[in-house]
């Protein structure tokens, strides 16, 4: 019997400190309340997506954005959220003509979703144009700028420096 408690009191002691921790948040209320914030983010983001998709569809572009970028900001939310609220926010900035900034939020999305595909059914051509450049630019090879020169080169440019003015 004294052997099988020394055995799990080793046990324990070999887990260290952060290992106790970790089990009393897990066994603890503490550790159910930091889950169910968690979940209430999600929850309070879903519903957040589906005001900001209303806002959207009534051309309240810029409510709708500030929606999704709360959803964005909060703590826990799962990659399934955030895909939609990129493709969310991509269309959003597309429907403002904003392109630089949905591109952004296309790059972010792909960036959760690496092979992430438009449905052509219901996302807009803008929209497949967007992720399709922009899949493109992620397959393209890193270009790295050829740092030879030669003498003739340095000439070159010595000479021909006056006609920048």
């Amino acid at each position: 019997m004294e052997e099988v408690m020394l055995h799990q009191i080793e046990k324990i002691s070999n887990i260290g400190f952060v290992g106790v921790l970790i089990i009393l948040l897990v066994l603890t209320p503490v550790g159910e309340k930091f889950g169910t914030v968690f979940a209430q983010s999600q929850n309070e983001c879903e519903e957040q997506l589906k005001n900001a998709q209303k806002k959207m569809e009534t051309g309240k572009f810029d409510e709708a954005i500030e929606l999704i970028t709360e959803c964005l900001n909060k703590e826990g939310i799962s990659n399934e959220t955030k895909k939609q609220a990129y493709r969310l926010l991509g269309l959003t900035y597309i429907a403002k003509d904003y392109l630089g900034e949905a591109r952004n939020a296309v790059s972010k999305l792909l960036d959760i979703v690496p092979n992430y595909t438009p449905d052509p059914d219901q996302d807009p051509p803008s929209f497949v144009n967007i992720v399709e450049e922009q899949i493109a630019e992620r397959s393209q090879p890193v270009k790295t700028p050829d740092t030879k020169t030669t003498a003739v080169d340095e000439e070159k440019s010595e000479k021909s420096w006056w006609f920048v003015w």
